[in-house]
């Protein structure tokens, strides 16, 4: 926020000075087009032609006053046409700029929050990846060696990510051998759900921190449509596959959220087709994710003058954003939409900007010189109301004392 502010400083100073040359100008101009010895011919015509000058004439002379109050007229309106020429010119820059500096600032404070996202489930994915290369070190990896490896990586983990388990795909025949290996490893209490009608299993069986995820251990999760669809889809391209949105275990209850798994395969086997990952399949490892963990923080990453929904693609979900800030009840003119392809599923995301908080001082400034413009343009026009000063007068009076002697 520190770094928006300095910014939005600098654009006012920037403005500020732009508006103030613009002010010079139109005074500048103004000043020259009404002044009557500037806007007057002086030049002498009849210098360079051979030709004599006509004697000025002494005596009472009556010169035309209204001829002099129409040139005067003529003069002021031109430098008011000016002026206002170079106003509304002034104007037209002003508020272009002023709207290209709020653009370039919505565009930044929005690309902060798809960056913030991207390095949230970036994260998520380097955790699942790192917990393979461990299960590929040691296959026979311990509960604690688990415990172990969570505990290294929960401080590099950003918002979101409340779970990483193991995951072992077996034939619903051998559940009763798995329960009896688990709980020799060291969870006694180790028992497999049985509510699912698949040939085979795909059971949890390591999840850590456990305090948080304790009834995870021995779910199916081939039991459940969209996370079995996730996982045989990490299966069948090799590829990290990020689940629809689900109710994941957390405590004693249920949350929003979302599965990441990452596929395991048996070492040594042909890996060339979707046929042969399938049969080398040995189980998965993957992250639990929660919604509302990994959107917290996204309104300070975009600002308070940003609202921006994100929602899945799809239908079905259309109307159920996966996080929302107030989308609908925004009234800016900027919007933008972007997807973001998040390991097999696409988020869709529209930003629409509040009345700008961070430009309120620039959003003034083409107002400012518009005004500024015609308050400093419509006095030289009333200026030639004034009456014209008795110079014929005096000359007159000069004229006739001239002859007297």
């Amino acid at each position: 926020m520190g770094s928006m502010l300095r910014q939005a400083g600098l654009l006012r100073q920037y403005y500020q000075v732009l508006a103030a040359e613009y002010y010079q100008v139109l005074a500048a101009a103004a000043a020259v087009l009404s002044d009557p010895a500037l806007m007057s011919d002086k030049q002498d015509v009849t210098s360079g032609w051979g030709l004599e000058r006509a004697p000025t004439p002494v005596g009472p002379v009556h010169p035309p006053v209204r001829h002099q109050r129409l040139g005067r007229w003529q003069s002021a309106a031109t430098a008011l046409l000016v002026c206002l020429l170079l106003t509304a010119a002034a104007w037209r820059v002003v508020a272009r700029q002023v709207d290209r500096a709020e653009a370039g600032l919505f565009q930044q404070r929005t690309d902060r929050v798809l960056t913030t996202m991207r390095g949230r489930l970036a994260s998520a994915k380097q955790a699942v990846y790192g917990a393979r290369a461990l299960l590929t070190a040691s296959p026979n990896a311990t509960p604690e060696d688990w415990e172990q490896y969570v505990r290294s990586v929960e401080p590099f983990l950003n918002e979101g990510v409340v779970g990483l388990g193991r995951v072992e795909r077996i034939p619903r025949s051998g559940i009763e051998a798995l329960e009896a290996r688990i709980r020799r490893e060291g969870l006694p209490s180790f028992r497999v759900e049985r509510a699912g009608h698949n040939p085979l299993a795909y059971v949890v069986t390591r999840i850590e921190p456990v305090q948080r995820n304790r009834g995870a251990l021995g779910l199916d999760v081939g039991s459940g449509v969209t996370r079995r669809r996730a996982a045989e889809r990490a299966m069948v391209t090799g590829q990290a596959a990020l689940s629809r949105r689900i109710q994941v275990i957390e405590g004693e209850g249920d949350v929003p959220g979302f599965l990441l798994f990452l596929p395991r395969y048996a070492p040594g086997r042909q890996l060339d087709t979707q046929q042969d990952r399938t049969a080398a399949l040995t189980g998965w490892v993957y992250a639990s994710i929660r919604v509302d963990e990994l959107t917290s923080g996204l309104v300070d990453a975009g600002g308070l003058d940003i609202a921006f929904a994100i929602h899945e693609e799809g239908h079905a979900a259309a109307d159920k954003p996966l996080f929302d800030t107030g989308l609908t009840s925004a009234q800016g003119a900027l919007t933008r939409r972007t997807v973001l392809d998040v390991e097999g599923e696409r988020w869709h995301f529209e930003f629409r900007a509040r009345p700008s908080l961070g430009l309120r001082d620039a959003n003034i400034l083409a107002p400012v010189v518009l005004c500024a413009g015609l308050l400093g343009s419509t006095p030289e026009l009333l200026d030639e109301q004034r009456p014209l000063p008795r110079r014929n007068d005096r000359r007159d009076d000069d004229g006739t004392a001239g002859q007297d002697q």
